[in-house]
Parts: structure tokens; sequence; C-alpha cells
């Protein structure tokens, strides 16, 4: 994995010298704490517990992610640097595992921004802390694989615009079979098996038990799986310009 580090290292003060990146993070822990603690009726419901958190963040994340991964390589093919950075002695493997991890550390550490609300739980009440943890690793896994979407979509396109948009549908793709009102809709137009099928599918079916607290080895092999294959497609594309 030649380069890793390096390449790590440059996405990271790319982001750092960028306006846009601090803007997406303090926009996602804005919508967080606004639709957790107002929204969401926190206080209200008279419960120590952050179900209200976890049940918006994989649609803040349709947002939050593609808005910072769309620029890992759309960025490099519009300004023509990536010709430079292949030429490199890095490995397109590590190119594509460099991007995709910079991306996730920006994504992860908007995450652990929230950790506040956990915070605020805690003072209020009794949470449980063993489901909230289960929460918090859900939605790691959750954004890991968005990640993973939008660096390879990134790799197909010359524009950040375009590879936000794709990005952002793709994996509201993966969440939307999740949903209660469209999984009544297929189980009642298609044949069951096809609907369980989606639903099983479905990364918000997963995240959802994960946060629940039910933690089985398939939703994560689930996740590690779609990371891994998408980043497969992302080393393959990135290989496909080396031969060209």
């Amino acid at each position: 994995m030649n380069g890793f580090w390096a390449i790590w290292r440059r996405e990271l003060q790319a982001f750092g010298s960028s306006p846009m990146a601090y803007l997406f993070l303090a926009l996602f822990v804005m919508m967080n704490g606004i639709m957790t603690f107002v929204l969401g009726d926190f206080f209200e419901a008279a419960q120590a517990n952050l179900s209200g958190m976890f049940a918006v963040m994989p649609f803040l994340f349709l947002f939050f992610v593609p808005a910072l991964g769309m620029r890992s390589w759309a960025e490099e093919r519009q300004t023509g640097s990536v010709e430079l950075l292949l030429t490199l002695p890095i490995s397109p493997e590590a190119a594509v595992l460099g991007k995709f991890c910079a991306g996730l550390t920006l994504a992860w550490l908007g995450i652990i921004f929230t950790l506040p609300a956990w915070i605020t739980a805690t003072w209020l009440g009794q949470p449980d802390h063993g489901l909230i943890m289960s929460g918090y690793g859900a939605a790691f896994l959750l954004a890991a694989s968005m990640m993973a979407i939008t660096t390879t979509i990134s790799a197909l396109n010359h524009s950040q615009v375009l590879a936000f948009v794709i990005s952002a549908s793709c994996c509201f793709l993966f969440l939307v079979t999740g949903l209660g009102a469209v999984s009544e809709f297929l189980g009642a137009n298609l044949p069951a098996q096809w609907s369980l099928v989606l639903w099983e599918y479905s990364s918000l079916a997963r995240y959802n038990r994960m946060v629940g607290g039910l933690i089985g080895l398939p939703d994560v092999v689930y996740f590690l799986l779609l990371i891994f294959v998408w980043l497969w497609a992302g080393m393959i594309c990135v290989r496909r310009w080396l031969e060209e």
C-alpha cells in the first residue's frame, strides 16, 4: 500500500484549507442538534435516550457524506491534477484507500461532535449506554459505506456537483427500501420473497437493527462487504486510467 499515508495526509490538508469542510461539519452538527432536541421533542419525551438522533442521522448522512466525498476524485479530474497524482510512486489501491479514509475521517469527526448529546442524556437521566454505543457503531458503519459509494462515484465524474447528486441518489436507494411505508408498498405490489430481499439488502434495515441493540454478525458483514465492493470498483476505475 505504497503512498497511503501520503494521500491521507494530503487530502486532510486539502480539507483543512477549505472553509467548505468546516461549513459542512458545522451544518451537520447543528441540524443534528435541531432535529434531535427541538423537532424530536427530546425534552418532552421524558426519556433519556438518543433514539431520535439515530433515527434522523441516516438522512443527514445523505447530504453530509456526499458533500465531503464528492471532491475526492472529481476535483482532481476537473483540474487535471489526477494525471500528476497517478505518475507518482503510489499504487491505485493506496490512492483510493487514502482518499476514502481521509473523507471518512471527516465524516466520523462529525459523528464524534454529536457526543455532547450523549452527555446531555446522561445528565438528564439514566440512558442505556450499551444501546447508545450500538447506535454509534451503526452510524460509523453507515457513514463508511456511504463514503465508499461517494468516493467511487466521484472517480467516475469530472463534476463535483454531479458526483454529489449521483452519490446522494445511490445512497438513498440503499436506504429507501428499509422505510416502513416503502416496505409495505413493496410487500403489497411485489412477491413476498422479492420484497423481503429488498428489505434485507437495505442499509437502513441493517442500521435500525443495530441501533435497536441487535448487533448481529450478518449486519456487520453486510456493511463491510458494501464498503469493500464499492472501494474495489473504485480501484478498477483508477487502474483503467493508468492503462489508457
